[in-house]
């Protein structure tokens, strides 16, 4: 899985930490690092905006991002979405 992932601040990384880790964004970007520093997570490519994230995930072999629902209604070729449930 290649993660594509705005920086602090970001929505996405807003929705994200609380949503999925229950955590603050500084702590979930910390374990990030620590996971790409043991080699246990390849490191997150930076976007800004749905359209970059979606662009970057199609041209990554199991790109994985999260987006609006007005952009994942629009997805482009070979893009799919994944839903999670609470």
């Amino acid at each position: 899985m290649q993660v594509v992932l705005g920086g602090q601040g970001s929505p996405d990384l807003g929705w994200l930490s609380t949503n999925v880790f229950d955590v603050g964004e500084v702590t979930l970007l910390t374990k990030i690092k620590q996971e790409v520093f043991k080699g246990e997570m390849k490191k997150p490519i930076a976007c800004s905006g749905d359209e970059e994230c979606l662009a970057k995930v199609k041209a990554n072999e199991g790109g994985i991002a999260i987006v609006t629902s007005v952009a994942a209604s629009a997805l482009p070729a070979g893009v799919v979405i994944l839903n999670l449930s609470n």
